[in-house]
């Protein structure tokens, strides 16, 4: 077994809640996972584990395997230009995983059938600003549990920089990504607020209160501002729910 994931299961076991943070694990035992950084995540009870990296590194099956089939959340964050290809072309398979987060994560590039590594997926999220270079018209169509999907998750109170209007234009606004519109027309559950524990609950591990105030922003596209004063309005002032 790897050596990181004994020590978790092992104090995991020890502890009558089991929740604890990879920091307690030592560097050494970090080298089995060939990743570059050690902080990547918890493990909680009933053998969920929820996995955050950082940074930009190599993605390997190998990397994955000693988790692949208790994963329940992964988060990447800070990783810029992020394609998600990388799962696919790793051979990566996460057949348990529920939810998949990305943390300012700049210029994410998302094509057709990356998302197959995760049949499971009920949660996915761009959040902490992170922005979309490209979606690959039914890149989501394998996802056939999803249930919610956050396209913003960021601060709108100060001036938005010119990645995010480009994020925000691209996706609301853009004649190009008219299909992602229609998508949501017809998946309009997917961007309404959700109760805890309503998308998922697995291993011990589920999600907390989801509001239409941290899954999108509503845009006016003739706005050059571009966020639209009516906070409780549609995806893009180009649709009518």
């Amino acid at each position: 077994m790897n050596p990181l994931l004994e020590q978790v299961l092992q104090r995991s076991a020890a502890q009558p809640q089991p929740k604890f943070t990879f920091n307690a694990i030592s560097a050494k035992d970090c080298v089995a996972l060939n990743t570059d950084n050690c902080q990547v995540g918890s493990l909680r009870a009933s053998r969920g584990m929820f996995f955050q990296l950082h940074g930009k590194r190599r993605f390997t099956e190998q990397m994955f395997d000693p988790v692949a089939d208790i994963l329940v959340s992964l988060t990447i964050s800070e990783f810029p230009q992020f394609s998600v290809t990388l799962f696919a072309s790793a051979s990566i398979k996460l057949t348990t995983l529920q939810r998949l987060d990305f943390w300012k994560c700049q210029g994410i590039v998302i094509q057709r059938n990356d998302f197959l590594p995760f049949p499971s997926l009920r949660y996915l999220s761009f959040i902490g600003g992170s922005t979309i270079a490209s979606i690959e018209e039914n890149a989501f169509d394998s996802l056939l549990y999803l249930r919610h999907i956050t396209f913003e998750g960021f601060d709108t109170s100060s001036e938005l920089s010119s990645g995010l209007r480009s994020h925000l234009n691209l996706l609301h606004c853009s004649v190009e990504y008219k299909w992602l519109g229609d998508w949501l027309q017809r998946r309009s559950y997917l961007i309404l607020p959700k109760k805890s524990d309503e998308i998922y609950s697995v291993g011990g591990i589920s999600h907390g209160e989801v509001t239409k105030a941290n899954t999108f922003i509503p845009v006016d596209c003739a706005s050059s501002k571009l966020i639209a004063d009516n906070k409780d309005g549609p995806f893009s002032s180009l649709m009518d729910f």
